[in-house]
């Protein structure tokens, strides 16, 4: 692999990196930094670990955003959504 950004191809939209899944109707991929981007449809699905508090007890508990289209920072590791963001927490 040479690093450079990449367009994943059509049959591919979806990227996952451990409990994290991403799907757009594009997806690019920027091997050397770690950051990629979706556009078109974005939906995400991510385990967020929350603390009550009252509470010293962490939970997972599964979040689900979608937008127009999502960047991830991977030197911040944050996730950024432009385009009419919704957010829900089954």
């Amino acid at each position: 692999m040479t690093g450079r950004p990449r367009k994943a191809p059509t049959a591919v939209r979806r990227g996952c990196p451990g409990d994290t899944s991403i799907k757009g109707d594009t997806l690019v991929i920027d091997n050397k930094a770690g950051n990629l981007s979706a556009a078109g449809n974005v939906t995400s699905t991510t385990i967020l670990d929350t603390k009550d508090k009252k509470d010293t007890k962490k939970e997972r508990k599964p979040s689900i955003a979608t937008a127009k289209d999502l960047k991830y920072d991977d030197s911040e590791r944050r996730l950024i959504y432009t385009g009419g963001r919704a957010h829900e927490r089954p």
